[in-house]
């Protein structure tokens, strides 16, 4: 809830500093820590994490912060906190290097963290199927329901 807490507060702050709540502004997410590959060749690799923490408009943080506030405490309860933001901040960063890598578009967003708790949950309910039977079922299916709706997204 802290996380999403911190997320949600940041994108209220990028916004009012754009004059848009719907669509923050390049100019102030980049300021903010965006993944923006030249700045991130300079030396600031702070942009990998802090990239997470920033959304590009209403859509974008709604259904992020939904999965998160779907996945997340589950997650934790299963691995507990450490362990939880353990893979939320490494998914995070493996998204971040992803886009990196692949992409030179600057980019923001917590949906690579979002998929690391996707994988983590899923992990968990695939190696504890025949224990938990029809709840295990219903959880996996609703973890596939968001990962779907994140990568329309």
């Amino acid at each position: 809830m802290i996380i999403l807490g911190l997320i949600v507060v940041i994108y209220l702050l990028t916004g009012l500093l754009s004059g848009s709540i719907f669509q923050p502004d390049l100019l102030v997410l980049i300021f903010f820590g965006a993944k923006e590959n030249r700045l991130i060749g300079q030396g600031e690799y702070w942009r990998l994490l802090s990239a997470t923490l920033l959304h590009g408009n209403l859509i974008h943080i709604f259904f992020n912060s939904f999965a998160l506030y779907s996945l997340g405490p589950e997650s934790e309860r299963i691995y507990g906190t450490r362990r939880f933001l353990a893979l939320y901040t490494l998914a995070g960063l493996g998204g971040s290097v992803a886009s990196y890598l692949l992409s030179p578009a600057p980019s923001v967003g917590a949906s690579g963290a979002i998929f690391g708790l996707i994988g983590g949950l899923g992990i968990f309910f695939f190696l504890n199927r025949r224990a938990l039977g029809e709840f295990g079922l219903a959880q996996v299916q609703i973890i596939v329901s968001i990962a779907v709706i994140n990568l329309i997204i």
